[in-house]
């Protein structure tokens, strides 16, 4: 890894792939040598922030799925019962996005 002058090494990952420095992020594996100027970084974003509306729609379709289970009727209503089982997958499927 050839550096510009004044380049200095931020941080590395654990197995040495992705390096960071003042200028550049590298990225090596066995097909190739990749890497970025960091004055090329258009924009950055800051992924933890989103797992909050996954929290909330998980929330949001526990409550719907209680509420819909609590109208159930005795004789099996089977348009309710397809209406809770959606909302089960709903809240499992945004429940893995958080985790």
């Amino acid at each position: 890894m050839q550096t510009f002058p004044n380049e200095k090494v931020l941080m590395t990952s654990d197995d040495n792939s992705i390096t960071l420095t003042t200028h550049r992020i590298f990225q090596r594996n066995v097909e190739a040598n990749k890497d970025l100027l960091l004055k090329h970084i258009v924009s950055h974003q800051v992924i933890r922030r989103k797992k909050l509306y996954y929290k909330l729609l998980t929330v949001f379709f526990l409550i719907m799925t209680f509420v819909a289970y609590q109208n159930l009727n005795p004789r099996y209503d089977e348009e309710v019962f397809i209406l809770v089982l959606i909302l089960v997958a709903l809240s499992i499927i945004s429940a893995c996005f958080f985790l």
